[in-house]
């Protein structure tokens, strides 16, 4: 019996590979914390064919696939050891903001089960080929003592929905 039904999206997890590392639901490295992960939609593009001689209605042709930007939200994270995990995902940013070098990586997005006793994958989705769009921190505002957050936006080519 499923106790967790409709599922809950407050614990997931984010894992970056490089594209030679399979996509899928392994853990091919560690699963990095956010607050928040959105757009994760896709969308058919459609285009309308007029038939000639044929004044009732057009033709409603699909023409591809479209996928909005990735955005991940967390906490502004200032790594300890310069030779983290994470601070590789911050170089990943810097290097195409500041030399246009696109290197796309794969991301296995984790949605987990609300219990933190023992961490159980429920659905995975495998981003394919997702490379830094833009980058940036909340304001920094003497009148409010907000925790500073750091947004994270990726292009991808696709995503699919991978077994746990």
């Amino acid at each position: 019996m499923n106790h967790y039904y409709p599922p809950v999206g407050f614990n997931f997890e984010v894992i970056f590979q490089n594209p030679s590392q399979a996509t899928g639901a392994s853990k091919a490295g560690s699963g990095m914390s956010f607050q928040s992960v959105s757009g994760l939609n896709a969308e058919v593009v459609t285009e309308a064919y007029s038939e000639g001689g044929n004044n009732d209605f057009d033709h409603i042709l699909p023409v591809k696939t479209q996928y909005p930007s990735l955005v991940l939200k967390r906490g502004l994270w200032i790594p300890d050891n310069p030779k983290a995990d994470e601070s590789e995902i911050q170089a990943w940013f810097h290097d195409m903001m500041q030399h246009r070098r696109v290197h796309p990586k794969n991301l296995i997005i984790n949605l987990l089960n609300p219990s933190g006793r023992k961490t159980k994958i429920r659905m995975s989705w495998a981003v394919k080929r997702a490379w830094p769009l833009k980058w940036s921190i909340s304001d920094f505002d003497a009148q409010n003592s907000q925790v500073v957050i750091e947004t994270m936006e990726l292009h991808y080519d696709s995503f699919n929905i991978a077994k746990p």
